[in-house]
C-alpha cells in the first residue's frame, strides 16, 4: 500500500472546500432590488402590488409584457395601456432583441412552435455560475388578454423559459429553450380584472455539470399583435449541492493520517 503524505491529503480537502465556497449565488432572485443583475429587452419591470390592472401580491415579482406603446394591442383601451415598465416591445427576431439576450437564434420562438412569425416579445435573463448539483427553481404565472386564449391552438402567444451552461468558458454553451406554455392550450381562469390567468407553477431541475450558466425567460406575441400577454416571475432560488462541512472534512483528515501512520509503522516493521 503506497503512503500518501499527510501534507498531499491537506492540500486535496482545502482545494474541496475552497472550490465548494467560490460557487456565489444567484442575484436579485428575489427581485427586491428590482432589475439589478438581470438583463432585460423590452417591456420588463419589477413590480409589487398591483400593475396593469391586475394585483400580483405583495412580493416582488418580474413582469415580462408585450404591449406596445405605439399599437392599440388590447382596443378599446389605449396604446400602452398594459404596458408594465414605460419601454416598448421590441420584434421578437429583431437582431440583439429579445431572443439573443437568451442565447437564442434569431427566429426560435417562431420556429419551436411552427409558427410563421413571433411578433412583440420581452426577455429578461442572467449568467451566474453553478456547481454540479445544484438545484434551480422558480414560480411563474401567465396572464392575457387575448382574444384566442383557450382556442386549443398551440400557435399562439407563449411564454418561454432558456438555460444554458458551459463547463468551459472557452466553449460556446448550448441553449435549452422551454416553452412554458401558450395561451391556447394553458388550463385559464377568468379574474374580475379582465385578465384571464394561470395558477402559479413552480419549475425546477439540478444542474448536470457545473459551470457558467444563463437562466431567463421570454413572452411573445404570436402571428398577430393583438392582445397583451403577460409572464410573472418570483422566487428565483439556487440550492446548492450537499458539500462536505469543515468539521467533515477534519474527520477524515485524522482517519487518513491514522491509517498513513499505521501504514508507514508496518512497513518500517
Amino acid at each position: 500500500m503506497k503512503f500518501i503524505p499527510l501534507s498531499r491529503i491537506a492540500l486535496a480537502s482545502a482545494t474541496l472546500v475552497a472550490a465548494s465556497a467560490q460557487a456565489a449565488p444567484l442575484q436579485n432572485g428575489s427581485f427586491g432590488a428590482g432589475l439589478d443583475h438581470w438583463s432585460t429587452v423590452g417591456d420588463v419591470a419589477v413590480v409589487t402590488g398591483p400593475a396593469a390592472g391586475h394585483f400580483f401580491g405583495g412580493g416582488s415579482t418580474l413582469v415580462l409584457g408585450t404591449a406596445s406603446l405605439s399599437n392599440e394591442d388590447d382596443t378599446p383601451f389605449g396604446a400602452g395601456a398594459f404596458n408594465v415598465s414605460g419601454t416598448d416591445v421590441v420584434l421578437a427576431a429583431q437582431a440583439n432583441g429579445a431572443e439573443a439576450n437568451l442565447g437564442l437564434s434569431t427566429g426560435a420562438f417562431a420556429s419551436a412552435t411552427g409558427a410563421d412569425d413571433a411578433v412583440e416579445a420581452s426577455s429578461a435573463a442572467q449568467s451566474f455560475f453553478l456547481n454540479t448539483g445544484d438545484t434551480i427553481s422558480f414560480t411563474w404565472q401567465v396572464l392575457t388578454r387575448d382574444a384566442f386564449a383557450g382556442n386549443g391552438d398551440s400557435v399562439n402567444d407563449s411564454a418561454w423559459m432558456a438555460f444554458s451552461l458551459a463547463a468551459d468558458p472557452q466553449q460556446a454553451a448550448t441553449v435549452t429553450q422551454t416553452q412554458l406554455g401558450n395561451i391556447g392550450t394553458l388550463a385559464l381562469m377568468t379574474g374580475s380584472d379582465g385578465w384571464r390567468v394561470t395558477g402559479l407553477n413552480t419549475f425546477s431541475f439540478t444542474a448536470a455539470t457545473g459551470g457558467t450558466a444563463r437562466l431567463g425567460w421570454g413572452v411573445n406575441d404570436m402571428v398577430d399583435a393583438s392582445g397583451t400577454t403577460l409572464l410573472a416571475i418570483q422566487n428565483v432560488t439556487v440550492q446548492a449541492a450537499a458539500v462536505p462541512e469543515p468539521a467533515s472534512v477534519a474527520l477524515l483528515l485524522v482517519a487518513l493520517g491514522v491509517i498513513g501512520l499505521s501504514t508507514l509503522r508496518r512497513r518500517q516493521g
